[in-house]
């Protein structure tokens, strides 16, 4: 998922804090008001959004759009540790296929800013300024999580080609989930070869561009197996393209370790 936020709005930021997880904890399923944007510390967590998935590592910093369902998808590890941001929605928007990715103020929700200090800095000065007694707080804080969004910019779009190759190529993806894309297909559609995107590809994730698309799916498949209960195998298969129910099943239970009817039936 990428978002277009405006990076000359005027915003205010709701709450921002740090967050201790002595003990494993999931991550709340909700749908907030405002934007949430988490730096990981330490540990790991995986959340979803909408129908991605995504496992935090330190350095990581998701942004959690508002109106968006956001979830769980794996407890964090005892001793996990994030900062968080709460800032408002100023007719920021979700991205549609034909939008341009390449502007500036268009970003995904995933960013690795574990070779940056100063988006952990930007993090540190806004929490300390939000419980700041200042009688230009709230100046201080629009003004700082404005930078923080212009920082973010600059490595998404100041990285090397090779990380946009890949954002691109998750993009083409998350655009076509009716079907496995091909390596072939999917470096074609974006200039370079097999070999490349595959090696860089890794690099980022990894992991091949086969195997991202298979577990994105199933993590969907899964997704659906619970809250779409009426929906059978056969359709999920069709929707998320397996040739069929069977071949479906097989990955499902090698990769979850029980089958989609017992998944299905867990508490």
């Amino acid at each position: 998922m990428w978002g277009d936020y405006r990076l000359d709005a005027a915003r205010t930021v709701e709450s921002a804090g740090h967050s201790y997880f002595r003990v494993s904890s999931q991550h709340p399923d909700r749908i907030m008001a405002y934007h949430d944007l988490i730096y990981m510390l330490e540990g790991e967590w995986g959340i979803g959004q909408g129908n991605e998935h995504f496992l935090l590592r330190p350095g990581h910093v998701l942004i959690l759009h508002a109106g968006q369902h956001h979830f769980g998808t794996q407890p964090c590890s005892p001793e996990t540790r994030t900062m968080y941001v709460h800032f408002s929605d100023e007719g920021d928007r979700i991205l549609q296929r034909s939008d341009d990715l390449s502007l500036p103020s268009v970003l995904p929700s995933l960013i690795d800013c574990s070779g940056s200090t100063r988006i952990r800095r930007l993090f540190t000065d806004l929490i300390y300024f939000q419980t700041a007694n200042s009688v230009n707080r709230k100046i201080i804080c629009a003004s700082t999580v404005r930078l923080l969004l212009c920082e973010l910019s600059n490595i998404v779009h100041g990285q090397e080609a090779s990380r946009m190759v890949v954002y691109r190529s998750i993009r083409f993806m998350q655009d076509n989930p009716g079907r496995f894309i091909h390596e072939d297909e999917l470096a074609a559609h974006l200039s370079v070869s097999s070999r490349t995107l595959r090696d860089q590809f890794k690099t980022a994730t990894g992991k091949t561009p086969y195997r991202y698309q298979l577990e994105q799916k199933l993590h969907s498949v899964a997704d659906m197996l619970l809250f779409f209960p009426e929906m059978t195998l056969r359709e999920l298969a069709f929707n998320y393209g397996f040739c069929d129910e069977f071949h479906l099943s097989k990955a499902f239970k090698r990769f979850y370790g029980k089958s989609p009817a017992d998944y299905r039936k867990r508490p």
